[in-house]
């Protein structure tokens, strides 16, 4: 029986389908925060309303951004094979997904911070409800940080069996960072899964895990260069 043949390496024209799609997935995402409340304003008092939101759309726009020049980041290292495309394409669906429950928490998150004074459009006015907004948006940010994680870890799996020292450092930096996302973000559902949210000074604490990345992220960092 013949031996089954390997599969070529990608091309760069290939590569950079790949990158195509993955960017207008992200354009599209970038989309949906747009729209995702009503109808563009038809008058002064609507357009009004409309710029209230902007600081919501701000702080998702800077999400959807993270995970956008993060896979870039990530295409530089990407080894040829299955495994990344699949990974692409697991990251596209979840960001689709997830841009819905990111657009609620960030509006929830500005009118929370700014004491009401700019309030979102979401549904969410109890606390009985913030629970559930945790949870759903904690597993759309923890799925797509482990995604993330994930393709660092395989880059540099890969690039060790290459023989590649830069690409092994590179991925293996980029996840290092990811390790902390993920866990900030299965704290903050941990939090919210199992705080009494009878107690009001309970109901920010899984939002502020998210708080906690900077700091992971520079004790890692530190780790890096000490090991170094």
């Amino acid at each position: 029986m013949a031996d089954r043949a390997e599969e070529p390496p990608l091309t760069e024209a290939g590569r950079a389908r790949i990158d195509t799609f993955v960017d207008s997935a992200f354009a599209f995402a970038v989309t949906l925060l747009v729209i995702a409340t009503e109808a563009p304003p038809t008058d002064v008092d609507s357009l009004k309303a409309a710029l209230l939101q902007a600081p919501g759309f701000a702080m998702g726009f800077a999400l959807v951004a993270m995970f956008w020049w993060t896979h870039r980041s990530y295409a530089r290292v990407r080894p040829d094979g299955a495994v990344p495309l699949l990974v692409s394409l697991a990251i596209v669906f979840v960001m689709l997904v997830y841009v819905y429950p990111l657009r609620l928490f960030a509006d929830v998150f500005v009118s929370f911070v700014t004491g009401g004074a700019l309030r979102g459009e979401g549904p969410v006015r109890t606390i009985g409800t913030m629970r559930d907004l945790y949870l759903i948006y904690g597993a759309g940010f923890t799925a797509l940080a482990a995604l993330y994680l994930f393709a660092f870890l395989h880059a540099r799996a890969a690039a060790r069996r290459a023989g590649d020292d830069v690409a092994r450092r590179y991925a293996g930096a980029g996840a290092h960072v990811w390790i902390v996302l993920t866990l900030a973000g299965a704290l903050s559902i941990g939090l919210a899964a199992t705080l009494p949210f009878d107690n009001p000074f309970y109901v920010g604490l899984p939002g502020m895990a998210y708080a906690l990345i900077p700091v992971g992220i520079a004790i890692v960092g530190a780790l890096q260069r000490r090991a170094a």
